[in-house]
């Protein structure tokens, strides 16, 4: 969201703010994404987070486990 705030600048009108959150490049890092992951937006997909990597308790603490994998559903 703070990026997509910066984006705006000074008009933060709804469809600037829509605007905005569908062109987050594809390079994008958010400062808290687990380490090789990107969020992007895209028209008509809202959705930032398209990438997830499973984790399991191992009794003491998570683990990351696998490889990042990334939702490739397509809004129609």
């Amino acid at each position: 969201m703070v990026q997509v705030l910066k984006q705006c600048g000074d008009n933060l009108t709804r469809a600037n703010i829509i605007k905005q959150a569908t062109n987050i490049g594809a390079d994008f890092r958010p400062d808290l994404a687990l380490p090789g992951m990107t969020a992007s937006g895209e028209k008509d997909d809202y959705r930032i987070n398209k990438q997830f990597q499973m984790m399991k308790f191992d009794g003491k603490r998570w683990v990351l486990f696998g490889p990042i994998l990334t939702d490739t559903f397509k809004a129609k």
